[in-house]
């Protein structure tokens, strides 16, 4: 999503500072989540529906959970590739710098045999 957003012209700070946002309000949607469920939990103890609700929780927390991981591994994956790319430029740049100082001792060489 990173590369994605560059590409089609957003400045970086401004895509971090989104996903700074974004990540915030996720955590924020996931807390009220949990009390909501408590709260619906909590009323169903009251019934006697204890484990439905209790595995409705479980499930809650384990996707919130593989949420962030996911989240986490995607921008580690995002921040790679950005370095994969970084260190391709200085590849190629490299290779046209080596060409160069390849043609000038060629050249060097055919003017030093005359």
């Amino acid at each position: 999503m990173y590369h994605q957003a560059i590409e089609a012209g957003a400045q970086q700070d401004d895509v971090r500072k989104l996903e700074r946002l974004h990540a915030r309000c996720l955590l924020q949607f996931q807390a009220i989540q949990r009390q909501v469920l408590k709260e619906v939990q909590r009323r169903s103890e009251s019934r006697g529906q204890t484990t439905v609700w209790k595995a409705a929780v479980e499930y809650i927390d384990s996707e919130d959970q593989y949420k962030e991981e996911k989240a986490d591994a995607d921008a580690g994956i995002e921040e790679l590739t950005r370095r994969l790319d970084q260190a391709k430029l200085n590849y190629q740049r490299s290779l046209v710098a080596l060409e160069a100082l390849s043609n000038e001792i060629h050249c060097r060489r055919r003017v030093g045999r005359r």
